[in-house]
């Protein structure tokens, strides 16, 4: 930014209806910095995420999952709530390994914090996913987990398309090189 554009910055930050914007816009960042966020807003983006949500306490049983995750896993709220979050997968996959697995992570509090997986819903469903972690301890020292979902099909499908390309472009370089070579040799030999 330049000195005159600088002073009119500054000229216009002393005027005082601006000043009275600036002191305004501040006093609204410190009180939505302090105040804890309202608990609709919270419901809108539980209810909203594009991604799986899924919240479980410490014995892994399932507390919330908002409808993105019911969708990607073909399966209803109703049917899992209140069960063990291996209800989710199918049989094929060992449920008590899954939470024994899981309550040794909750103690050690050691969860990988992003992972892949394929993922094979109890609908049948598959996904090919990218599993955030977080976890939670609340005042009373209960554990909590939130796990977001994130379909990483699309996503890899198009980074494999992507290579696909480049070692397309990269033959076709290599058969440039190789014609210009060619006709350097026989323009020398002329």
């Amino acid at each position: 930014m330049d000195k005159i554009s600088m002073n009119n910055v500054i000229s216009a930050i002393l005027k005082s209806e601006s000043r009275d914007t600036i002191a305004e816009s501040i006093k609204n960042y410190i009180h939505y910095r302090s105040e804890p966020i309202p608990s609709d807003l919270l419901q809108m983006v539980w209810l909203h995420a594009v991604n799986g949500l899924l919240l479980t306490d410490g014995d892994g049983t399932i507390i919330a999952v908002n409808p993105s995750l019911c969708a990607m896993a073909s399966m209803n709220e109703a049917t899992l709530i209140g069960r063990p979050f291996p209800v989710l997968y199918d049989e094929v996959v060992d449920h008590r390994q899954l939470i024994d697995s899981y309550r040794t992570h909750v103690r050690e509090r050691n969860f990988a914090p992003v992972e892949e997986r394929i993922v094979l819903f109890q609908s049948g469903q598959i996904s090919l996913v990218e599993i955030t972690t977080s976890v939670f301890v609340d005042g009373a020292e209960e554990v909590f987990v939130l796990q977001e979902f994130s379909d990483i099909a699309l996503r890899k499908e198009e980074a494999n398309k992507i290579l696909a390309l480049g070692r397309q472009l990269q033959i076709q370089s290599q058969e440039i090189q190789r014609l210009i070579s060619e006709r350097i040799v026989q323009a020398v030999k002329k």
